[in-house]
């Protein structure tokens, strides 16, 4: 049995949307942050919430048998890039930050230099989805094309 390596590469993209939120902002410096009011909190629970949605929804349509087939590539692949497409255009809105001031000093930093700043998470997982969205699109026109017609 073959590996579904483009679906894979999809479904780590969705999973890292799914989880990361959480993982990075259930601490003090987000969602438990004193100095953040209500109004931000319930926006960064709503960001968190959305990207376990739109992961678990790429998973569905990636996996599921229901959609097997361009139809839930494409499905899928439209959603597993969501998350990362509004997550850098948000840095276009007026008074967006990557980090607040009273936590730049615990962004680990390597040579005085972000080594994974955000721009560059959205790139790398952008980059999953496309490569994982090709290969699979091209398993498919292969499955396809050796498939005897009945």
């Amino acid at each position: 049995m073959r590996l579904p390596l483009g679906r894979v590469l999809l479904s780590v993209s969705a999973l890292a949307a799914a989880v990361g939120a959480f993982v990075a902002d259930w601490n003090e410096t987000h969602i438990f942050n004193p100095r953040w009011p209500p109004h931000a909190k319930f926006h960064n629970a709503q960001t968190m919430l959305l990207g376990s949605a739109l992961g678990l929804a790429t998973l569905y349509f990636l996996w599921s048998r229901r959609w097997r087939g361009p139809r839930g590539l494409e499905v899928g692949t439209l959603l597993a890039s969501i998350y990362w497409l509004t997550q850098a255009g948000a840095l276009l809105f007026p008074g967006t930050a990557l980090t607040d001031p009273e936590f730049a000093d615990r962004v680990p930093r390597i040579g005085g230099v972000l080594p994974f700043n955000q721009l560059a998470i959205e790139l790398v997982f952008l980059t999953l989805v496309a490569v994982g969205f090709f290969l699979e699109r091209r398993a498919l026109r292969r499955e396809a094309a050796s498939t005897p017609l009945s």
